[in-house]
């Protein structure tokens, strides 16, 4: 859910950065272009961290849960024995 998140926050902050960046531009005001440059970097930095972080995530094998053996004696009519049941 974490992941999302980061991401779901830096996607729009890019976005935003591109529109204030674009806004600045038509209007001349250097001031609104450097913020919009410094939101759309911020943004994409924060965005390809977010996936590169994911992308590890899924690329790192979970660990497996550790076989159930069961070892009982196996008794049966003028029979004895040993039993062994498990899941690997």
């Amino acid at each position: 859910m974490q992941r999302s998140l980061d991401t779901g926050a830096r996607l729009p902050a890019g976005i935003v950065g591109a529109v204030v960046l674009n806004n600045g531009d038509k209007r001349g005001d250097p001031e609104m272009s450097t913020a919009g440059t410094a939101l759309l970097i911020g943004g994409g930095i924060g965005f390809a961290l977010s996936m590169t972080g994911f992308l590890i995530y899924v690329a790192t094998p979970r660990p497996q849960p550790p076989p159930i053996i069961r070892i009982s004696p196996d008794v049966g009519k003028n029979q004895l024995g040993l039993g062994l049941q498990g899941t690997w």
